[in-house]
């Protein structure tokens, strides 16, 4: 089975205020931008001016783990907690083709993910922030 997922990356340069960075493993293993993976989604001239985004495509086994990892940050500000999260997904050939496209995350209209997947979870930086505060709040003050 196929999967395509988009790593890469945009730096916050000039009028260009938030950066962005989108790494994914399958199971282990880092997906990388290697030619005969897949296609580059930007030119040589976006390159040159920190912007890098590729389309990786790859054949999985099922029961494989798929882990996508989105650091979003907009300049003076820091974390964009909506957008900074990581994901997980399970290789499934019963489940039904996702195309997984969080708005504001990766190059253009192109997919984060997609492939016969089932969701496992997903935990942004605003959820991690949550937690902490409600653990905070539920435990003892002696």
């Amino acid at each position: 089975m196929n999967v395509i997922l988009q790593i890469g990356y945009q730096k916050s340069l000039g009028r260009r205020k938030e950066g962005q960075l989108v790494r994914a493993w399958v199971n282990e293993e880092e997906c990388a931008w290697v030619d005969k993976c897949g296609v580059y989604l930007t030119s040589r001239l976006e390159s040159s001016q920190g912007i890098l985004w590729y389309l990786w495509k790859g054949d999985v086994s099922p029961e494989d783990v798929i882990r996508i990892q989105v650091k979003t940050s907009i300049t003076g500000k820091g974390a964009d907690e909506d957008r900074t999260f990581e994901a997980l997904y399970y290789v499934s050939p019963d489940a039904p083709v996702r195309v997984i496209d969080p708005k504001g995350v990766g190059h253009k209209s192109y997919p984060l993910l997609k492939g016969k997947l089932l969701e496992m979870g997903s935990v942004s930086d605003a959820d991690k922030r949550e937690a902490e505060i409600d653990e905070f709040l539920r435990g003892d003050f002696d």
